[in-house]
């Protein structure tokens, strides 16, 4: 399930694991793809929480 368009402009900071997690979540599809910036540092919404954890529990299941 490797999706492109996991490249992040935000993580040169953060540790090579850090980065590594941050890809492998967006390439198993719990985030969007596409996206520029993993925002390491800001808070997670509530509505955020539920679309990973749902995506990690169902996959594309209820992605409509």
């Amino acid at each position: 399930m490797n999706k492109t368009g996991c490249d992040f402009n935000d993580l040169g900071d953060q540790t090579t694991e850090m980065k590594n997690y941050a890809k492998r979540a967006c390439q198993l599809g719990l985030m969007g793809v596409g996206m520029t910036n993993f925002e390491p540092n800001t808070e997670v919404t509530r509505a955020q929480f539920g679309t990973v954890l749902s995506r990690a529990l169902y996959g594309e299941k209820y992605n409509t």
